[in-house]
């Protein structure tokens, strides 16, 4: 398709769009307050969004002469964390924690209902989690405590702010990219290279039809990446290009992992960068080219370094005394140290940033006042589809040119808004394929991770038929890796499990052990068969960390978790929306709905099906009604694709 001749009304889009992140942040404050208010500590715990019990561990200054605390289980014996969904990021709140007193919520243990103090997570280990805070440690935080995910105010003011930016741009003389974007300028082209000099001579033909395209463009380009065609490959590749080109580079993503992934290949090729903000891997490779460990390491910031180690020395002292004037005093020093110390950090970090070629951080980082004035060549958005759109804005007005890359055929950014028109719910990605059309889009067509039979029917159904699978993949199963044996069950590729007439019928999710499961639903059925299916793999040899669980409700997640965690800890059960990006060997895939009225709700959505069923590598089973679930024409098409090229089995087959 052409780009719309039909031209946008920028006002009122971008109206539309401040209002609807103005109703996200209202339903996400009221979704937490009402959380708080109904879930004790330990709820808040089991459903992974706060963690009880914990400690303070070391104490230490971080960037901006911010204190970072380790919290750690408070347990004896105990040296790692309990299971939870808090990120680098995340804004929690830290309270004393009685756990005598098991029957107080969140909100009834607070001072008044707000938290003793709030913090950043800053990085998360299986032993502890760090907390950025303003200031030193309060008294408050020397007893047990439980930390809680807050609503994130600063995101959401962050994307008006941005939002109300893009609208003065309009107004005066956008970058050609904005008016592209916007629908008021056609995407632009020069001749793309006849030969280009590629780093990696492993890209196949459409990987490096996508570069060209992309170092072609003078504006916008997109790489469509459908599951496991190497778009990060692909991506890594453009920015070596445009830094041999003498650009500029921002790389930006919407999550801390999607930004580490880039970091940890480029790290590999030794390519110069600084990554800002909050790495969520601790893998070396990544943090040594982190901005605070650049600071600490470069010669500008030997100084720098010195007056943190006695702010640290300061810090510690504080835990050997009791008196509390002599902690205030000590408080004092550390304060005035860090003024010093403010002022000289910021020297370097703006040195640092001034000379770096290529910049990586997450869109929302994008927005630090560190990068204030900074302008780059080319902006490139990974995971582009799973990113709201006024995120995206907050890193494409920093830059010339755009590459965003994505599928937006997988799961979408989460928009707590159930209004169907809402304007989040259409990312960036989805209106610039629209509107540009195949000129300025190129599909990576040769995946490498699916057995040819698990990847026909997304292909059909979502990609026109044109995905492929490279050689090394295409007909490999599970008996070829040489611990597994083959049986009844590893032999094939692809089963199906109908339950249809099993009278294996849903149920409402358990809401006595957490709120969140209130709108959930279960299927007992469905899980006793989940679990002896697996049990039957892991018995013909394959490792539990190669089997994956997925089902797209929590509720069932939980039953699951009963049936199998204790017997098989390593085995990963989990949401549709925690495997985005992920593979596993095999994949067990319990779709739950089941009634007599045909409601599939979610189910309807065919993202998180494509997600769910491509991230298996050798073999795929799925366990649904297929008289209930039929009601999607997605679902309906896998099922008959299943029923004609996979096992079709029923409940008793064992």
């Amino acid at each position: 398709m052409a780009q719309s001749a039909q031209r946008l009304d920028p006002a009122k889009f971008i109206g539309a769009l401040l209002d609807a992140v103005e109703e996200e942040r209202i339903e996400e404050a009221r979704e937490t307050e009402q959380l708080l208010k109904a879930s004790t500590p330990a709820q808040i715990q089991k459903a992974g969004l706060g963690l009880i019990n914990l400690k303070v561990g070391a104490v230490r200054t971080g960037l901006g002469g911010k204190c970072l605390v380790d919290l750690e289980p408070a347990t004896p014996g105990v040296d790692q964390l309990p299971p939870h969904k808090l990120r680098p990021g995340d804004i929690v709140a830290l309270d004393a924690y009685a756990a005598s007193d098991k029957t107080k919520t969140v909100a009834d243990s607070s001072n008044g209902g707000k938290p003793a103090t709030s913090g950043v997570v800053y990085r998360v280990a299986d032993g502890k989690i760090t907390i950025v805070l303003d200031d030193a440690v309060p008294d408050e935080m020397r007893s047990l405590l439980c930390s809680t995910r807050l609503a994130n105010e600063i995101t959401y003011n962050r994307l008006k702010d941005t939002l109300r930016d893009l609208e003065k741009v309009i107004d005066k003389n956008p970058e050609r990219h904005v008016q592209v974007l916007m629908n008021q300028a056609p995407a632009g082209f020069s001749k793309p290279p006849a030969k280009l000099k590629l780093f990696n001579p492993d890209l196949n033909p459409s990987q490096v039809d996508a570069i060209k395209l992309c170092l072609s463009a003078q504006d916008v380009a997109l790489i469509h990446g459908p599951p496991g065609t190497g778009k990060t490959q692909t991506v890594v590749e453009l920015i070596r290009q445009l830094t041999a080109r003498g650009e500029r580079v921002l790389v930006c993503g919407p999550s801390n992992i999607s930004v580490d992934n880039i970091v940890e290949r480029l790290a590999k090729l030794k390519l110069p960068m600084l990554r800002l903000g909050h790495p969520a891997r601790v893998l070396p490779s990544v943090l040594a080219h982190s901005l605070d460990v650049r600071v600490r390491t470069c010669d500008e910031g030997q100084l720098v370094t010195d007056i943190i180690k006695e702010m640290d020395t300061k810090l510690a002292s504080v835990t050997k005394t009791r008196n509390r004037q002599e902690r205030r005093a000590i408080y004092q020093d550390v304060r005035e140290l860090r003024k010093d110390m403010r002022v000289r950090e910021k020297k370097v970090v703006q040195n640092l940033i001034n000379g770096a070629k290529v910049v990586l951080t997450t869109l929302n980082g994008a927005g630090s006042k560190k990068l204030r004035g900074q302008v780059f060549d080319t902006v490139v958005i990974d995971e582009c589809a799973q990113a709201l759109e006024p995120e995206c804005w907050i890193a494409l007005l920093k830059g010339k040119k755009a590459v965003l890359a994505g599928d937006h055929l997988q799961l979408p950014p989460t928009v707590k808004s159930k209004r169907s028109n809402h304007p989040l719910h259409r990312t960036l990605f989805e209106r610039a394929h629209k509107l540009l059309g195949p000129s300025a889009v190129r599909l990576l067509t040769v995946q490498y991770r699916m057995n040819q039979l698990i990847m026909a029917y997304p292909s059909m159904a979502l990609y026109d038929g044109k995905l492929e699978a490279h050689a090394s993949v295409r007909d490999h199963v599970l008996p070829d890796l040489p611990h597994v044996e083959s049986t009844e069950d590893t032999q094939h590729v692809a089963v199906l499990y109908d339950t249809a007439g099993a009278d294996m019928h849903e149920s409402a999710g358990d809401t006595s052990t957490s709120v969140l499961n209130a709108d959930s639903k279960c299927n007992e059925g469905e899980a006793d068969l989940v679990a002896a299916y697996v049990r039957r793999l892991c018995a013909a040899g394959l490792a539990p960390d190669e089997i994956a669980v997925i089902t797209p409700y929590n509720a069932q997640v939980g039953l699951l978790k009963d049936r199998l965690h204790t017997e098989f800890p390593a085995l990963e059960i989990g949401s549709v929306d925690g495997m985005q990006g992920r593979e596993k060997e095999a994949v067990v895939l319990s779709l739950v709905r089941s009634n007599d009225q045909r409601e599939i709700g979610f189910l309807g959505d065919e993202r998180r099906l494509n997600v769910a069923m491509t991230r298996a590598r050798r073999h795929l089973c799925v366990v649904c009604d297929s008289d209930t679930v039929s009601t999607s024409p997605f679902c309906k098409g896998l099922v008959e694709y299943l029923s004609e090229h996979g096992e079709l089995r029923y409940p008793g087959y064992e």
